[in-house]
């Protein structure tokens, strides 16, 4: 096996055709790796578990009641 320093030269080395070739082939190989990194970071059924987190008790407020209710947040903060 090659080390870094000689494949760095033997990859300087190659003519550009072939340099070409073996961009694309670390290219494939590099995005293979993100693609396989990103669907084993997320446990399956976790998205589903979080559904409906966020939503509310009660009816969605209004514009007008959420300005109401973040200027009183605001009063409260900086009084």
């Amino acid at each position: 096996m090659l080390t870094l320093d000689q494949l760095i030269a033997e990859a300087t080395a190659l003519p550009d055709a072939d340099k070409a070739i073996l961009i694309d082939k670390l290219t494939a190989s590099m995005d293979e790796q993100r693609t396989a990194s990103k669907t084993a970071s997320i446990p399956p059924g976790t998205l589903t578990q979080l559904r409906g987190i966020a939503k509310r008790s009660r009816k969605t407020p209004s514009d007008k009641e959420l300005q109401a209710e973040y200027t009183d947040y605001l009063v409260q903060k900086y009084q």
